[in-house]
Protein backbone atom coordinates (compact mmCIF):
# COMPACT_ATOMS: atom_id res chain seq x y z
CA UNK A 1 0.00 0.00 0.00
CA UNK A 2 1.28 3.45 -0.83
CA UNK A 3 1.91 6.00 1.85
CA UNK A 4 1.12 9.67 1.51
CA UNK A 5 2.18 10.90 -1.91
CA UNK A 6 3.04 14.51 -2.60
CA UNK A 7 4.08 16.43 -5.67
CA UNK A 8 7.81 16.95 -5.95
CA UNK A 9 9.98 18.97 -8.30
CA UNK A 10 10.74 15.73 -10.13
CA UNK A 11 7.09 15.54 -11.23
CA UNK A 12 7.21 19.00 -12.78
CA UNK A 13 7.02 18.85 -16.56
CA UNK A 14 8.53 21.54 -18.74
CA UNK A 15 6.31 23.24 -21.30
CA UNK A 16 6.60 21.53 -24.66
CA UNK A 17 7.62 18.17 -23.20
CA UNK A 18 6.40 15.23 -25.24
CA UNK A 19 4.18 12.54 -23.75
CA UNK A 20 7.08 10.07 -23.56
CA UNK A 21 8.78 12.28 -20.96
CA UNK A 22 5.67 12.78 -18.80
CA UNK A 23 5.74 11.21 -15.33
CA UNK A 24 3.86 7.93 -14.94
CA UNK A 25 0.96 8.43 -12.55
CA UNK A 26 -0.69 5.07 -13.27
CA UNK A 27 0.09 3.79 -9.76
CA UNK A 28 -1.61 6.87 -8.30
CA UNK A 29 -4.82 6.32 -10.25
CA UNK A 30 -5.01 2.58 -9.58
CA UNK A 31 -7.54 3.10 -6.80
CA UNK A 32 -9.71 5.89 -5.46
CA UNK A 33 -7.84 5.85 -2.14
CA UNK A 34 -4.37 6.37 -3.66
CA UNK A 35 -5.69 9.08 -5.99
CA UNK A 36 -7.39 10.84 -3.07
CA UNK A 37 -4.18 10.71 -0.97
CA UNK A 38 -2.19 12.15 -3.87
CA UNK A 39 -4.67 14.96 -4.55
CA UNK A 40 -4.97 15.93 -0.88
CA UNK A 41 -1.16 16.01 -0.64
CA UNK A 42 -0.79 18.61 -3.39
CA UNK A 43 -0.09 22.19 -2.37
CA UNK A 44 -2.78 24.83 -2.78
CA UNK A 45 -2.81 27.34 -5.60
CA UNK A 46 -1.17 30.73 -5.03
CA UNK A 47 -3.99 32.74 -6.60
CA UNK A 48 -2.22 36.11 -6.29
CA UNK A 49 0.92 34.69 -7.89
CA UNK A 50 -1.05 32.97 -10.64
CA UNK A 51 -2.95 36.17 -11.46
CA UNK A 52 0.27 38.20 -11.52
CA UNK A 53 1.91 35.66 -13.81
CA UNK A 54 -1.13 35.61 -16.11
CA UNK A 55 -1.15 39.42 -16.28
CA UNK A 56 2.54 39.44 -17.20
CA UNK A 57 2.07 36.81 -19.87
CA UNK A 58 -0.82 38.78 -21.34
CA UNK A 59 1.51 41.62 -22.28
CA UNK A 60 4.01 39.48 -24.20
CA UNK A 61 4.06 38.78 -27.91
CA UNK A 62 3.68 35.06 -28.50
CA UNK A 63 4.21 33.18 -31.76
CA UNK A 64 1.25 31.27 -33.21
CA UNK A 65 2.62 27.78 -32.44
CA UNK A 66 3.41 28.71 -28.86
CA UNK A 67 0.01 30.38 -28.48
CA UNK A 68 -1.78 27.28 -29.74
CA UNK A 69 0.23 25.08 -27.36
CA UNK A 70 -0.52 27.45 -24.45
CA UNK A 71 -4.25 27.46 -25.22
CA UNK A 72 -4.28 23.68 -25.40
CA UNK A 73 -2.45 23.48 -22.08
CA UNK A 74 -4.84 25.96 -20.46
CA UNK A 75 -7.81 23.88 -21.57
CA UNK A 76 -6.23 20.79 -20.04
CA UNK A 77 -5.68 22.63 -16.74
CA UNK A 78 -9.36 23.43 -16.23
CA UNK A 79 -10.77 22.62 -12.80
CA UNK A 80 -11.95 19.02 -12.96
CA UNK A 81 -14.76 19.24 -10.43
CA UNK A 82 -18.44 19.87 -10.87
CA UNK A 83 -20.10 22.90 -9.35
CA UNK A 84 -22.87 20.86 -7.77
CA UNK A 85 -20.55 19.43 -5.11
CA UNK A 86 -21.54 15.85 -5.85
CA UNK A 87 -18.33 14.66 -7.43
CA UNK A 88 -17.90 10.94 -7.72
CA UNK A 89 -14.74 9.18 -8.85
CA UNK A 90 -16.53 8.32 -12.10
CA UNK A 91 -17.49 11.96 -12.78
CA UNK A 92 -13.95 13.16 -12.08
CA UNK A 93 -12.48 10.50 -14.39
CA UNK A 94 -14.95 11.46 -17.14
CA UNK A 95 -14.05 15.15 -16.76
CA UNK A 96 -10.33 14.30 -16.80
CA UNK A 97 -10.76 12.24 -19.96
CA UNK A 98 -12.63 15.08 -21.63
CA UNK A 99 -9.95 17.58 -20.55
CA UNK A 100 -7.22 15.40 -22.02
CA UNK A 101 -9.07 15.17 -25.33
CA UNK A 102 -11.21 18.29 -25.75
CA UNK A 103 -13.58 18.52 -28.70
CA UNK A 104 -11.16 19.37 -31.53
CA UNK A 105 -13.83 20.90 -33.80
CA UNK A 106 -14.99 23.33 -31.12
CA UNK A 107 -11.40 24.14 -30.16
CA UNK A 108 -10.44 24.91 -33.76
CA UNK A 109 -13.56 27.03 -34.26
CA UNK A 110 -12.65 29.12 -31.20
CA UNK A 111 -9.07 29.57 -32.39
CA UNK A 112 -10.25 30.72 -35.83
CA UNK A 113 -12.96 33.05 -34.49
CA UNK A 114 -12.22 36.77 -34.88
CA UNK A 115 -11.63 38.84 -31.78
Amino acid sequence: MLGRVTATPSTTVAAGADSASLPDFSDLTASDATLRRFLHGLPGVDQVGAEARAAGLGTRSIKTDAKQHALDLAIRMVDLTTLEGQDTPGKVRALATKAMRPDPERLLARLDAPG
